[in-house]
């Protein structure tokens, strides 16, 4: 294999790959972009400590930990509005 024939190779090697990281990364805001957790599913308002008002949080299933769906802050012990 001449050296030509090896840069042209690894050059469009390189540009694949800078070409599929390039297709898959989030577009808009970093957290939009990315789903909630699977075992988060039930949602409930809830004070959170951080915010310091009410806000939806995402309850963790394994922990009972609540999770801002706001500023993202994880709280053990909330009061659940009704």
């Amino acid at each position: 294999m001449t050296p030509f024939l090896a840069a042209a190779l690894l050059a469009v090697l390189v540009a694949g790959t800078l070409a599929a990281r390039w297709a898959v990364r989030p577009v808009g805001r970093h957290r939009a972009g990315i789903l909630a957790p699977v075992e988060a599913l039930v949602q409930v308002d809830a004070h959170c400590r951080s915010c310091r008002h009410t806000t939806r949080h995402a309850i963790l299933r394994v922990h009972g930990e609540h999770i801002c769906r706001s500023c993202g802050c994880l709280n053990t012990a909330v009061q659940e509005v009704t």
